[in-house]
């Protein structure tokens, strides 16, 4: 349960961040403030209006989730953003048509047993060496290694 409500977190900070700063946070900032403490800033701000008062922040867990926020940030992984565009038009013509009730709460699809094994900063130093394509957000959810692996797989869909 608590891994939900530190993803749930994050994401309200993440769109606190965007709306503040205009973009999306950035591992490897050199800015004066660098983007994952003022990411960690705001999700821990939404956390304690979330949890109860007597909860324990699991850091361990909380800063892992956060890093994995930070550097997928920018990507889009395009299967989810498929079921995504599917459901986010079923909700639409629902509202339209005003024959159901449109889901009113938060939805969250992962694929986090592609990335529970990925080293984000060996990842991130060799995809910045990596001229952008086509691929580049997806490089930035799953790793160059996962989409290569991907690449040299030969089937037909």
């Amino acid at each position: 349960m608590p891994g939900l409500v530190y993803i749930h977190a994050i994401m309200l900070a993440i769109s606190e961040f965007k709306q503040l700063n205009q973009r999306l946070p950035e591992p490897n900032q050199i800015n004066q403030e660098n983007d994952e403490t003022t990411l960690r800033n705001l999700s821990i701000n939404h956390l304690t209006e979330l949890t109860p008062k007597d909860h324990v922040i699991n850091d361990n867990h909380f800063s892992s989730l956060l890093k994995t926020f930070v550097y997928s940030a920018k990507g889009a992984f395009a299967p989810i953003c498929s079921a995504m565009g599917g459901f986010v038009g079923q909700q639409v013509l629902t509202s339209i048509t005003g024959k159901f009730t449109p889901i009113q709460q938060w939805l969250y699809l992962d694929a986090y047993e592609l990335i529970k094994e990925i080293s984000f900063e060996k990842e991130y130093s060799a995809i910045k060496s990596i001229s952008p394509d086509r691929y580049q957000s997806l490089r930035l959810c799953i790793g160059d290694s996962l989409v290569q692996c991907l690449a040299r797989q030969q089937l037909f869909m």
